[in-house]
């Protein structure tokens, strides 16, 4: 599992033979034996104020969000799609991802968070 806050993005792909070059994003290397995800797959955003969006980065086999009925849409490449604030899951080439919200409480504020686990 993976926990962004506000204003953190992360990259999803395949996990890579070679470390992929530092590009500032952190990174969710996810496990893909049938390589359908590419090594740069998606970025995962949540803005300051606790938006969630996902941008697929002209993936091969494409990002979807996957309707309640389990039917797939497929994101536009290069655009950031905002999420909604439930969970929901995307799908990575083959591999799918449950993407949860959750607002974390402390004394100060309130915090958003989201996580993304496969």
């Amino acid at each position: 599992m993976k926990t962004l806050h506000d204003g953190e993005s992360v990259e999803i792909g395949r996990k890579p033979l070679r470390p992929l070059s530092d590009d500032g994003f952190a990174r969710l290397d996810i496990m893909d034996p049938g390589k359908s995800m590419s090594k740069r797959h998606a970025v995962l955003s949540v803005d300051k104020q606790g938006n969630c969006s996902v941008r697929d980065l002209h993936s091969t086999n494409g990002s979807f969000v996957v309707t309640n009925n389990g039917q797939l849409m497929r994101l536009p490449a290069g655009e950031d799609i905002k999420l909604p604030i439930d969970s929901m899951t995307l799908q990575f080439g083959d591999v799918r991802l449950t993407l949860e919200s959750a607002f974390e409480h402390d004394d100060e504020d309130d915090d958003a968070t989201s996580g993304v686990s496969d």
